[in-house]
């Protein structure tokens, strides 16, 4: 009676074996040429594949790995996770420019297939699991790592900016502004401290980098801003908005060496003085009318000590102004004192 054949799956069982035997007996020089040459054949497969080969050979190798990572322990899912981080930081450094600029490209479109067939809970989810990633990336970095990682991520972030149409633009800033507000609300005290003092450094050193015409844009892009943001307020949002405004000064006045505050005094003057010159007859008069409601409002609310205080302070201010004066500033100023006044003499 003739033998009984194996069947293909058994040959492939004892193939398998065969194969794993040999690896666990191999040096780790055997162990590198094998890589090698698998490497290299595997690369002429994929150069040799069709299009429809690669998304079948893709779509296997998906599954494959979704069943080997669902079937890990944690132990084995960090392992996995610490060599794959290892073996993309060596493909990465050994990339050349051309082909770091390709995987990024085939990483962008492949991140944003993945995300774009995501259900919400997905999304949530990978937010999540992202926010916490990068946490904990960033509080493992040395501060030279933290340099290096803020100046990658301002350039591409001003690439993709560049690049965005202005529909795109807009809704990032919609999409910026929901973030910031629910991260904002979330925030304890300290948070809040901690982050304003980062953002009070950043601010400061990009100014201080600035150029003059650098400058003269953010102030023109902030005035826009601040004043479509004043526009869209309510009542309560602009009093709530006053009085941090307010606080906010005081503090950062009640902080100010003589010298700083002669600087900012010296800069308040010129932008108040730049921004009279550009007045309407009607904006200068409503300004007048909304100084003297508020400077009303403020010496009402004022302690003895605190009009004293600020009676010494306008009689300095006032001398030092007049005897900065030239002949034809001090007519024209009595001029206009003789013009208030008179509506006071004629009752």
């Amino acid at each position: 009676m003739p033998r009984k054949r194996k069947s293909n799956l058994a040959n492939s069982s004892s193939r398998a074996r065969a194969a794993k035997l040999a690896r666990s007996l191999e040096s780790e020089e055997d162990s590198q040429i094998r890589r090698t040459l698998d490497a290299e054949r595997h690369a002429a497969q994929r150069a040799a594949e069709t299009f429809e080969h690669t998304q079948t050979r893709h779509n296997l190798d998906a599954d494959r790995h979704a069943a080997q990572r669902a079937a890990e322990t944690p132990q084995q899912t960090q392992a996995r996770q610490v060599i794959d981080a290892e073996r993309h930081a060596a493909q990465r450094a050994a990339e050349t420019s051309q082909q770091t600029q390709a995987r990024q490209v085939i990483d962008a479109e492949r991140h944003a297939a993945q995300r774009a067939a995501e259900t919400s809970q997905q999304t949530q989810a990978r937010q999540v699991i992202d926010a916490e990633r990068h946490a904990a990336q960033r509080a493992a970095e040395t501060s030279q790592q933290t340099q290096a990682r803020q100046v990658i991520d301002a350039e591409r972030h001003a690439a993709q900016r560049a690049a965005e149409t202005s529909q795109q633009t807009q809704a990032r800033q919609v999409i910026d502004a929901e973030r910031h507000a629910a991260q904002r609300a979330a925030e304890t005290s300290q948070q809040t401290q901690a982050r304003q003092v980062i953002d009070a450094e950043r601010h400061a050193a990009q100014r201080a980098a600035e150029t003059s015409q650098q400058t003269q844009a953010r102030q023109v892009i902030d005035a826009e801003r601040h004043a479509a943001q004043r526009a869209a307020e309510t009542p309560q949002q602009t009093q709530a908005r006053q009085v941090i405004d307010a606080e906010r000064h005081a503090a950062q006045r009640a902080a100010e060496t003589s010298q700083q505050t002669q600087a900012r005094q010296v800069i308040d003057a010129e932008r108040h003085a730049a921004q009279r010159a550009a007045e309407t007859s009607q904006q200068t008069q409503a300004r007048q009318v909304i100084d003297a409601e508020r400077h009303a409002a403020q010496r009402a609310a004022e302690t003895p000590q605190q009009t004293q205080a600020r009676q010494v302070i306008d009689a300095e201010r006032h001398a030092a102004q007049r005897a900065a004066e030239t002949s034809q500033q001090t007519q024209a100023r009595q001029i206009l004192d003789a013009e208030r006044q008179a509506p006071h003499f004629n009752k």
